[in-house]
C-alpha cells in the first residue's frame, strides 16, 4: 500500500458519533445499574458482583481453565460468524449470511448456557425446567439449523461440523450417564474438542466467504476455510 493510499484509509475512520457513543457504553451502564440494584436487593456485596471469580473464591487462577477456555472459544466463535454475516449481508451473500447469523444466535445461546450454568442450575432452580428438557430443546434447535442451511452446509465438506455435533452428544451422554472422575473428563473433554471444532469449521466458512470466495458466489472449501480459489477465479 502506498502513502496515498494509506492516508485515504486512515482518514476514512471516523471516531463514532453520539448515537454511537450511546450503542457503545449505555449497555454497560444499564449492566452496571442491574447489578448494583441485585447486590442492594438481595444484601449482597457489590464486591461480588464485579470482581473476578477466582479472587473471591480464593482459589487458584487455573480453577475452571478448561471451562473457562471453552467459554472463550464460544464468544469469538459468536463474535465471528454475527460480524461476517452482517459483512456478507451488504455484499448481497443472502444465503451465507443467514447460515452465519443461526450459526451466531445459537452460538451466543450456548455461550450464555455454559457461562451462567443455565441447564444444570439456573433452569432446574430458579425456572423449574428439567435438565433434559433442555437438551432436548437444543437438539430441535439444532435439527432446524442443519434443515434450513442444508444447501450451504451440503456445498462444502462439513467433516469439522459433523465432528463437533457427535462430540457435543458425547459429552451430553457422560453428563447424563453420571459418575465421577472418568465420567467429568469424558465429559469436558468432549465438549472442549467439540467447541473447538464448532469454532473451526464457522471461522473457516467464514474467512472463506469474506476474503477468497467472490463476492455473492459461494465455492466448496474445506471446514477449515483453507481451499484455494482456483487460478482463473483469483485473476479475475
Amino acid at each position: 500500500m502506498n502513502a496515498d493510499a494509506s492516508n485515504v484509509v486512515a482518514s476514512s475512520y471516523r471516531p463514532p458519533n453520539r448515537r454511537g457513543l450511546l450503542e457503545l457504553y449505555l449497555p454497560i451502564v444499564g449492566l452496571l445499574f442491574l447489578v448494583t440494584l441485585a447486590a442492594l436487593e438481595g444484601h449482597i456485596p457489590l464486591s461480588r458482583m464485579t470482581r473476578d471469580m477466582a479472587a473471591l473464591a480464593k482459589v487458584h487462577p487455573f480453577t475452571g481453565v478448561v471451562s473457562n477456555v471453552g467459554i472463550l472459544l464460544w464468544c469469538a466463535t459468536a463474535a465471528i460468524c454475527l460480524f461476517s454475516s452482517s459483512l456478507l449481508r451488504q455484499r448481497g451473500a443472502h444465503p451465507e449470511a443467514r447460515f452465519l447469523l443461526w450459526a451466531g444466535l445459537m452460538t451466543t445461546a450456548l455461550l450464555f448456557d455454559d457461562f451462567f450454568m443455565f441447564h444444570e442450575y439456573l433452569a432446574p432452580v430458579h425456572f423449574h425446567i428439567n435438565e433434559k428438557a433442555v437438551h432436548a430443546s437444543y437438539f430441535c434447535v439444532t435439527a432446524v439449523y442443519l434443515l434450513r442451511n442444508r444447501r450451504v452446509i451440503l456445498e462444502a465438506s462439513y467433516q469439522l461440523l459433523a465432528a463437533a455435533l457427535v462430540l457435543f452428544a458425547g459429552s451430553i451422554l457422560f453428563d447424563l450417564a453420571g459418575g465421577h472422575s472418568w465420567w467429568i473428563l469424558g465429559e469436558d473433554g468432549f465438549k472442549i474438542l467439540g467447541i473447538a471444532s464448532w469454532f473451526a469449521y464457522h471461522a473457516g466458512r467464514a474467512r472463506y466467504w469474506l476474503v477468497q470466495a467472490p463476492v455473492g458466489q459461494t465455492q466448496a472449501t474445506n471446514g477449515m476455510g483453507l481451499h484455494e480459489v482456483p487460478a482463473t477465479a483469483a485473476s479475475n
